[in-house]
């Protein structure tokens, strides 16, 4: 979850759900860099969707969604095959204006927990999704813990009781992304955590499992459409799950 300026971005594409309400007003999006704009006050994006978003010098609430979340309606979500301006009802949008100005001003866990049961439960307004393959998840947990000691493809479908070639089928069937994809976004969160205590974006870049602090950022502009210094600056409140 993120409050702060977007401003202009570079176009990229990343594994979550986004959703992106406007604080200041409506902003400007667009999924090739020579498309024609649109332009609404919330948004949602599908996994992996180019876009592009510019809100001027006006805030955005943003939130990533991992698609695999037991709260997403996976038929809900998967008919959506680019991004789409007016997802949210107008209720949902004003109370998540609220909290996200009320987030600028002052950390609030108890506000930021509203604004996942808001998106919660916009996705899954009729039925919980079914439950993952137990190695997957399994996989997933291992894949989530932090820094750069993460498995390998091989070794995770050692850990797990597959073959490399099962584990890696079943693994994007499950989850809609391969799973170096997956692992690759599960750094970029950790980095965002580091980030948000303060830590050196060199020092960052290491931990995280990146060869250096240009490694690092080039992944994260491609996934984020900035770079991390930027993402920084420009925030007035950030918040990254464990």
């Amino acid at each position: 979850m993120h409050v702060g300026a977007s401003y202009l971005n570079a176009i990229h594409h990343h594994h979550s759900i986004q959703f992106c309400v406007g604080l200041d007003g409506s902003f400007d999006s667009r999924t090739t860099e020579d498309g024609d704009w649109d332009k609404g006050d919330s948004m949602v994006i599908p996994p992996d969707c180019p876009h592009q978003i510019d809100s001027g010098s006006g805030r955005l609430l943003t939130f990533f969604l991992e698609p695999e979340h037991r709260s997403v309606d996976q038929n809900r979500f998967q008919s959506l095959d680019s991004l789409q301006f007016g997802f949210l009802d107008s209720d949902t949008v004003e109370q998540l204006k609220r909290l996200g100005l009320e987030l600028a001003e002052q950390n609030d866990v108890k506000k930021a927990n509203r604004v996942k049961s808001l998106v919660f439960g916009a996705m899954s307004p009729e039925r919980e999704t079914q439950e993952l393959d137990p190695r997957i998840r399994k996989a997933m947990q291992l894949a989530n813990r932090q820094g750069e000691s993460v498995l390998s493809m091989e070794d995770m479908a050692e850990e797990v009781n597959l073959s490399a070639s099962r584990f890696s089928h079943l693994f994007k069937e499950s989850v809609s992304v391969p799973y170096q994809r997956y692992v690759l976004w599960q750094r970029l969160l950790f980095a965002l955590r580091e980030l948000r205590d303060g830590v050196q974006l060199t020092d960052v870049a290491h931990s995280a499992g990146f060869s250096d602090s240009a490694h690092f950022s080039r992944t994260f502009r491609k996934m984020f459409g900035m770079s991390p210094s930027d993402l920084v600056k420009n925030s007035q409140f950030v918040q990254v799950e464990e």
